[in-house]
């Protein structure tokens, strides 16, 4: 979506805390909500005079991004009333939906009607960013899916994993002055910053990996070869 934060209709939210907030709460996000002001800056330009703006939900603190979800759940229940009901028992089981902050993926056996969620978001105030909008279709017999990338990770199993083994040995490249010192720094020194560094982007998003044995076994191997490079064995 595009800006999404800052396109939130403060009064609908507010609505939708009646039933989750007490009046303390509600009061207090009242307030954090009214008499805030934004300030444009352009280049060669007098634009230091702040203005008031009712719109949006100002970002910052450990609020903001909890208040967005509450919201965006609101607009996405809404969405879900939309879609058909399902056919049979496997499309029973897909989720909807898969959401990360803004950025949202929906999911379905026939082609998703982008228009109608553009226009159900629209009435939140949530625009549908088209520039960044991908269709994707998963098919058995289809390559082209596995190259698609979704919060930093291809949806391809066996691809993703050649990425991340090349992302994490550009970062333990860049540490060689590091690993060079293996004489100087004692074995605990070297491997904390090799475990989060470089193996946390190996591993990125392992979690949604579908591996055989054969898979496990080489990534193994691979990260045994980085780990005696960093102990200098």
């Amino acid at each position: 979506m595009s800006a999404a934060f800052d396109t939130i209709d403060r009064k609908q939210l507010l609505q939708l805390l009646t039933n989750l907030a007490t009046e303390d709460e509600k009061r207090i996000m009242q307030f954090l909500l009214s008499n805030t002001t934004l300030n444009v800056k352009i280049s060669g330009a007098n634009t230091e005079e702040p203005f008031l703006t009712n719109i949006g939900n100002p970002q910052g603190d450990s609020l903001s991004p909890v208040l967005f979800i509450i919201y965006l759940e609101q607009a996405l229940i809404n969405v879900r009333s939309t879609f058909d009901s399902p056919s049979n028992t496997t499309e029973a089981h897909l989720p909807n939906e898969i959401a990360y902050a803004d950025d949202i993926d929906f999911i379905g056996n026939q082609p998703v009607k982008v228009k109608i969620i553009e226009e159900t978001l629209k009435v939140h105030k949530l625009k549908v960013n088209v520039d960044k909008t991908e269709h994707t279709s998963v098919r058995k017999h289809s390559e082209e899916w596995k190259t698609s990338k979704k919060v930093g990770s291809l949806l391809g199993s066996k691809k993703d994993i050649e990425r991340k083994k090349h992302l994490s040995n550009i970062a333990l490249n860049k540490m060689e002055q590091t690993w060079h010192r293996a004489d100087k720094t004692k074995q605990r020194t070297r491997i904390k910053p090799y475990n989060t560094l470089v193996r946390s982007v190996l591993l990125y998003n392992c979690g949604t990996w579908a591996l055989t044995k054969t898979d496990e076994e080489k990534l193994d191997s691979f990260h045994r070869k980085q780990l005696r490079r960093v102990l200098g064995i």
